[in-house]
């Protein structure tokens, strides 16, 4: 997807097979691209990737920029569970900030920054993030439980297990029976927190509700979500572009902190 703002183009480069999206905003600084940029962020970090990488190289700054309006970009995007923000390639003007140069969040290429998002943390021998996508069926439910299992045995995130079967099998069974298209889950693992999120086509986003009396409640989806509300430590839906939503949850696990 390209979006064409007046003053500034952003492109984006997917690599969802590694869970990374590259941004490539190009063209003039001006007091519009911030919103353009941050529009390109929303988009992006709402699809729940690994790592969402921006490419400063090709922005042309006309005088002074605001160290502040960066900050306000990257603290902005950066609130989305699971999504690592790394900022890469910084021209002489950006050099200049002495907020970005000494962030953490900044690397000289984009190949290191994309090095960095790939790393395997804490001796991990396998990457922290994995993605399946399954077919609108009952059997995605099912998939979504053994992709969750093996990645939390992987790990060693054993102790939120359960609570990670049971989140993604309601996030997955909810867009089986509600969404339209395939379904996307992935699972990712960061500073302690367990991340799964599961996307569809339908941007219509959950609603929970209380159980009805005549049906079991790990039959009523909108009584599961009452049920993630008290196991995780956060979940949300983000709208994605230009149809769909992404829903994720969080769970707490020692591995990882």
């Amino acid at each position: 997807m390209t979006t064409q703002p007046a003053d500034l183009t952003v492109g984006s480069q997917p690599d969802l097979a590694q869970g990374l999206i590259l941004l490539c905003p190009a063209g003039l600084w001006t007091a519009r691209s911030q919103t353009d940029l941050a529009r390109a962020l929303d988009h992006a970090c709402n699809e729940q990737p690994r790592a969402v990488v921006v490419d400063l190289g090709r922005l042309e700054i006309a005088g002074e920029i605001d160290g502040a309006a960066l900050g306000e970009l990257h603290s902005g995007a950066g609130r989305r569970p699971g999504v690592l923000l790394l900022w890469a390639n910084p021209g002489p003007a950006l050099a200049r900030l002495g907020w970005l140069m000494r962030s953490r969040s900044l690397f000289g290429s984009v190949d290191e920054a994309v090095a960095h998002a790939l790393r395997n943390p804490g001796g991990m021998v396998t990457p922290p993030w994995v993605c399946e996508r399954y077919p609108a069926a009952p059997e995605a439910t099912a998939a979504s439980r053994r992709l969750v299992v093996r990645a939390c045995h992987q790990w060693d995130a054993l102790d939120a297990i359960d609570d990670a079967q049971l989140v993604v099998s309601e996030l997955t069974a909810n867009a089986v029976e509600h969404g339209r298209g395939d379904v996307i889950v992935s699972v990712d693992l960061r500073d302690g927190t367990l991340t799964i999120a599961v996307r569809d086509e339908n941007p219509a986003p959950p609603t929970p509700r209380e159980a009805e009396p005549d049906r079991h409640p790990l039959r009523d989806r909108g009584r599961g979500l009452v049920i993630i509300e008290r196991v995780s430590t956060g979940w949300g839906s983000l709208p994605r572009y230009p149809a769909g939503k992404t829903v994720w949850a969080t769970l707490a696990t020692h591995r990882g902190a």
